[in-house]
């Protein structure tokens, strides 16, 4: 897993032509209405929700996570843990210095967990495979959105996030 700041995370996305702006704003042209969930209040369910995101990254050989949105919430937030896991990955930087995660399907453990932390502490996050197939949304509000510009590959991301986690459209 490569640690990069927010430069490099919106050359990324501007690369696969994901970027409105030179500020970070995303585009969704061409992608479907998303699908739309609430996260779980559970942390267990949370943690079910975060292998299964991650888990549609296990074909993938790169993928960005962009952590974008932090302190809205900030009686959710524990930046001791946080900043922890980032020093057990060798990154000593702040979220707000180095904010975007690219990595592959040998890094999913680990995004896993980083995923997993989002959930719990209320982050806006990107998700989104160079293959830009799907984008995943996870807002500091508590929903995930999944917009793909493929139907099908929304569906079938539809069917294994409803049966892995259980959650209900909105």
């Amino acid at each position: 897993m490569e640690i990069i700041d927010k430069e490099k995370t919106v050359k990324w996305l501007s690369s696969k032509g994901l970027l409105l702006n030179s500020k970070g704003s995303l585009s969704f042209s061409g992608f479907s209405k998303p699908v739309s969930y609430r996260i779980p209040a559970d942390s267990g369910r949370k943690t079910v929700l975060s292998r299964v995101i991650t888990s549609l990254f296990d074909s993938e050989t790169e993928s960005l996570l962009w952590i974008d949105e932090w302190g809205i919430w900030p009686s959710c937030e524990d930046w001791t843990l946080f900043e922890g896991f980032r020093k057990s990955l060798g990154e000593s930087a702040k979220l707000y210095e180095k904010p975007g995660h690219i990595f592959s399907k040998q890094d999913l453990g680990d995004i896993t967990s980083l995923v997993a932390m989002v959930l719990y502490f209320c982050c806006g996050t990107v998700i989104v495979p160079a293959t830009k197939s799907f984008i995943i949304r996870i807002s500091h509000d508590e929903f995930i959105d999944i917009y793909s510009q493929d139907k099908e590959v929304l569906l079938q991301i539809k069917g294994i996030i409803e049966k892995g986690v259980d959650l209900d459209t909105l």
